[in-house]
């Protein structure tokens, strides 16, 4: 046994030694105690391994095994961290690109011509303005005939949060560029109301979701009596840009505060300068407001610069980042809490609306948490 538990071993001890330079880079020396303890348990996991796999009735393969090894220890770190396999990876890949929206453009060549046979009702591209039987000349400034049926397919169903320039014509209208909002963008939507309220709906916070907002707010002809953002069903997303989109509204405060795990705080403050107008605000939230959602939600309530109205949000105050393994496999990994600009960590308490209202539908059918919205807003208190 020997022979092969120090073959373990001195891959784990290598592994140990990694991790250490590691943490001298960051700046904490791990004592010579806690170095001691390391290599007593490595010595144990290398035996266990090693009994596993020549003993146990049901055979396992070491890889496997290590792998079992390593999810035991993430899965006992916190609700959010997760180990992934290779192979797991792969398939969380390819479900991320099957939920993938697309610019929402069929598409077809003829004639050595790309031409736009059919959108989805909604789009970004139906929302830009692009329409069935046009002609597509040129994508992001190059021809679709030198880019080839592939790379068209891959820009064209793209999600990465990135704009699109399409050039297109059509029989009776002039060759234009149009420029389509990431994909994502779909999930963000502003309409006004004929009471002259502005409801401003964000699904997702995806990278560019900032952007995306601004020039939606910037399509408002003239200000409105009063706005109501819709975050319920939000998960959350890329904290920066509920950040970023938090400072449209606010021209002073702390907005949030991370805190790393050697307990160094980073604070996102507002700029000077309300750059959207003054008027009531309005957030719409439930117990599916999440991360960083609760970011926007927190930042203006605390600023006292909106109401929250209807359930307690979720509580989430983490914040998580994706590392590759050289091998293929990945790890979710917590790496900094939230706190809201009073301070707080809302982890696993959430937010507590100033109007709390249940779902559900008024008598004439119209919906009781956003009809709540609407009154606070037109009549604040």
């Amino acid at each position: 046994m020997r022979p092969i538990v120090n073959k373990i071993q001195i891959i784990l001890v290598a592994l140990i030694l990694v991790g250490s330079t590691e943490n001298l880079w960051a700046g904490s020396k791990p004592s010579k105690k806690t170095a001691k303890i390391g290599y007593e348990k490595l010595e144990t996991l290398a035996q266990v391994l090693h009994f596993v796999e020549t003993n146990y009735l049901h055979a396992k393969d070491n890889p496997e095994l290590i792998d079992f090894a390593i999810k035991g220890i993430v899965e006992h770190l916190d609700r959010y961290s997760r180990y992934f396999s290779k192979e797991e990876f792969e398939r969380e890949q390819a479900k991320e690109r099957k939920r993938a929206l697309g610019l929402g453009i069929e598409w077809r060549f003829r004639q050595k011509r790309c031409f736009v046979s059919g959108l989805r009702s909604g789009s970004v591209a139906d929302r830009a303005g692009v329409r069935v039987g046009e002609e597509i000349f040129s994508l992001n400034g190059l021809s679709p005939v030198a880019l080839g049926k592939a790379a068209v397919t891959k820009l064209l169903s793209q999600r990465s949060g990135k704009w699109t320039r399409l050039g297109v014509q059509g029989i009776e209208v002039e060759p234009r560029v149009v420029r389509i909002a990431p994909p994502e963008s779909e999930l963000i939507h502003l309409k006004s109301l004929d009471s002259g309220v502005a409801v401003l709906r964000i699904g997702q916070f995806f990278l560019g979701a900032d952007k995306v907002v601004r020039e939606a707010l910037s399509k408002l002809t003239t200000p409105p009596r009063g706005l109501i953002i819709d975050l319920r069903g939000n998960t959350g997303g890329v904290v920066e840009e509920a950040v970023r989109i938090s400072d449209f509204w606010l021209d002073k405060g702390l907005i949030s505060t991370m805190v790393d795990p050697a307990g160094r705080r980073s604070e996102s403050r507002a700029r000077p300068g309300d750059s959207a107008g003054q008027y009531p605000i309005v957030v719409l939230i439930d117990g599916r407001t999440a991360s960083a959602a609760e970011v926007l939600a927190a930042a203006l309530s605390q600023n006292r610069r909106a109401k929250l109205v209807g359930t307690q949000s979720f509580g989430k105050a983490t914040v998580q980042t994706l590392i590759r393994m050289t091998d293929g496999s990945a790890l979710r990994l917590t790496v900094g809490r939230l706190l809201t600009p009073a301070g707080h960590s809302i982890e696993g308490v959430g937010l507590v609306p100033d109007f709390e209202v249940l779902p559900g539908r008024l008598a004439d059918g119209k919906d009781r948490q956003f009809a709540q919205a609407v009154e606070a807003v037109l009549y604040p208190r």
